[in-house]
């Protein structure tokens, strides 16, 4: 039985898919299926990314097998980081909010410890996310999922997390500290901004994801690529956050 269905069809066609929660007699799952052939070329370079192997020591990455034409993942039942977030802001516990951060970047950047490189311009990369132009001695992973974004991390504790949705995972070298910008970036945008002017600023969130300041305009521009490449001309475009 489908309980939830959804289509991400202001997207270009070549990204369109449908995603289902599908209830079954062995339990939940979760299919993202193409909605066009030209989709199908996306569905394959999932689960490309997604053969790479992924988990780091505190990071689990979703069980996926292939589907149809699509691919079906475990649902994993469980509190988001972003919930678990807006809880802190309703309560007003800005405190314990600041040192939740603190300490989940420091997490999530002790797993690549080590294992980074440094970030050489590709033409995949430019494929992606344009010739940008970033600052000297920018690190890298080798395998970077940029949409680690806090929605799509189910919380078992401080020690463990469940990546969901990992639909956006790239097999070339992304600047390491992209994908931390991009989820303050769509956390402070969706729960922040307008909601709770006065609880934080964006610059603060910045300084609590130790992310460097400066290379800020050109993971805007990355995302401005990305965008212009994924989604229709017709769908809005986010505004560069404002501290």
């Amino acid at each position: 039985m489908i309980e939830f269905i959804s289509f991400t069809n202001q997207r270009n066609k070549e990204y369109q898919l449908a995603t289902q929660i599908v209830s079954e007699s062995g339990g939940k799952s979760v299919i993202k299926l193409p909605l066009s052939k030209e989709a199908s070329g996306h569905i394959s370079r999932i689960q490309k990314t997604l053969a790479l192997g992924l988990d780091t020591a505190h990071f689990t990455y979703v069980h996926s097998d292939d589907y149809k034409d699509g691919i079906s993942f475990d649902f994993v039942a469980g509190e988001s980081i972003e919930i678990y977030l807006n809880h802190l802001l309703e309560a007003n516990a800005l405190s314990e909010f600041k040192s939740f951060l603190t300490a989940f970047f420091q997490i999530y950047k002790g797993d690549f410890a080590g294992s980074l490189i440094p970030f050489r311009m590709s033409e995949a990369f430019a494929g992606w996310f344009g010739e940008t132009v970033l600052p000297d001695c920018t690190d890298a992973a080798r395998y970077t999922n940029i949409d680690i974004t806090f929605d799509n991390l189910i919380m078992h504790n401080m020690s463990h997390f469940t990546v969901i949705d990992p639909e956006w995972v790239f097999d070339f070298p992304v600047p390491f500290e992209y994908p931390i910008y991009r989820t303050i970036r769509r956390y402070f945008g969706n729960s922040i901004d307008g909601k709770y002017p006065s609880f934080i600023s964006f610059a603060d969130l910045v300084q609590l994801s130790g992310i460097d300041p400066s290379a800020i305009p050109a993971f805007e521009e990355m995302a401005r690529h990305f965008n212009s490449k994924v989604f229709s001309a017709k769908i809005p475009r986010l505004q560069p956050a404002h501290s």
